[in-house]
């Protein structure tokens, strides 16, 4: 018997969907219980809820209130504006995202040069670490090279301290782009000996040193190109003194002022 019921419910729905469906779509009055709809989707849920009204079995098939539905806008266009807000909310958040990633490439980009110019600070005034080679300051260095830190702060704050003895690097006065170290023999004022090896001038030569200006000398003078060849050097030209060598790691020093005056 509840089987014959149930079939006969749900003849009774089909038709009147059906019914509903046809004289909306014919423009035809609907019936007269039936409650005011936007769309023809929303006129079939009421005419369901009716049926449940009206059903008198026991089962939940729609929680729909057909009296709220005269108040529902339209599926349709219900839908066209859920897609509407979520194309509007997927273009803002590409947006912001773009604007995150050009944001974090600018950071990431401003951090990579405030480094570099640190560095380049660091290195101009303060000091380095330097690969020096070549046979004109054997046997204080070798001539294969080694690694030794040169001091630049000491010397920009006080030019006129440096001292007889002191291995200073500074630009050579034959070639700009070289950078050459040398052992400090005369400062502004001294009287030394042109060429102790008497190769360049007689050994009992001398020279006043001009003022604003060093004499300088390599250790290894057979072989070394210094004051005796282009004179006194500016010292606008001194860069930094050295002061120890760090590798080979053997032979890491501090470097000492080897050099002896006469009053």
């Amino acid at each position: 018997m509840q089987k014959f019921e149930l079939r006969s419910w749900l003849l009774e729905i089909l038709s009147t969907i059906a019914s509903c469906t046809l004289s909306y779509n014919s423009a035809t009055v609907p019936p007269r219980d039936a409650p005011a709809v936007d769309g023809p989707l929303t006129y079939v849920v009421s005419v369901l809820c009716q049926c449940r009204a009206q059903s008198n079995l026991g089962t939940k098939f729609l929680d729909y209130d057909p009296d709220s539905l005269r108040h529902r806008p339209s599926i349709p266009r219900f839908m066209q504006k859920i897609a509407s807000f979520g194309q509007h909310a997927l273009n803002r958040t590409r947006a912001w995202l773009r604007r995150g990633g050009a944001r974090h490439a600018a950071l990431r980009t401003l951090h990579v040069v405030n480094a570099i110019c640190a560095t380049h600070l660091f290195v101009e005034y303060v000091g380095s670490v330097h690969w020096v080679h070549g046979p004109s300051m054997v046997p204080t260095m070798a001539e294969k090279g080694e690694m030794v830190i040169e001091n630049r702060l000491s010397f920009r704050l006080n030019p006129n301290g440096l001292q007889r003895g002191d291995l200073i690097t500074f630009t050579s006065p034959l070639s700009a782009d070289r950078t050459v170290c040398k052992r400090v023999l005369g400062l502004p004022g001294d009287i030394v000996c042109v060429d102790p090896t008497g190769e360049y001038a007689p050994s009992t030569e001398h020279t006043i040193v001009p003022k604003g200006h060093i004499w300088v000398i390599g250790d290894n003078a057979a072989i070394s190109r210094d004051s005796r060849t282009y004179g006194p050097v500016p010292i606008s030209l001194v860069r930094g003194t050295l002061v120890a060598r760090i590798y080979p790691f053997k032979d890491r020093t501090i470097f000492g002022k080897n050099v002896t005056v006469l009053e």
